[in-house]
């Protein structure tokens, strides 16, 4: 089987404006040290970064997290182009998505489904709002830190 980069795809969500960032992203360019895709409002990126010969670590934003999600998974797994995605373990929402580009944004779609039948936006919002000013308030309880 010959592996083609330009049909490898991944896809997240992005947990501050909710769009889905879409990146092609072919087995040649994850022989670099590190690769971001970030959403078009600036508010939120992917990181992915080269953990060794066949390793790769997600830095992936969340819509439910405050802290995004780390994952190793093999560069295979990213190559091979079947889909792959990873889901939220608090929410069990799937927010990250792998595979050739008409996969993928099926994937996107079913995803979307699924998540509007959960919650609805203004829900979204709200979890998310919380889960951020949790991390504030942590962050800036300390009072050196909040001057």
């Amino acid at each position: 089987m010959a592996i083609r980069p330009q049909d490898t795809v991944v896809a997240y969500r992005c947990p501050a404006c909710g769009k889905s960032v879409i990146s092609v992203t072919g087995v040649f360019a994850l022989t670099g040290d590190m690769i971001k895709l970030k959403c078009g409002c600036g508010e939120s990126e992917l990181l992915m970064k080269n953990e060794g010969f066949d390793k790769v670590r997600l830095t992936l934003p969340c819509l439910f997290c405050a802290h995004p999600h780390q994952v190793v998974i093999s560069k295979e797994v990213l190559a091979n182009n079947e889909i792959f995605s990873y889901a939220c373990s608090n929410s069990g929402a799937e927010i990250f998505f792998s595979g050739t580009k008409g996969e993928v944004l099926k994937a996107i779609e079913e995803a979307d489904r699924d998540l509007a039948e959960l919650i609805d936006d203004t829900e979204l919002a709200q979890i998310y709002e919380q889960n951020r000013g949790e991390e504030e308030e942590m962050l800036y309880n300390d009072e050196h830190v909040r001057d």
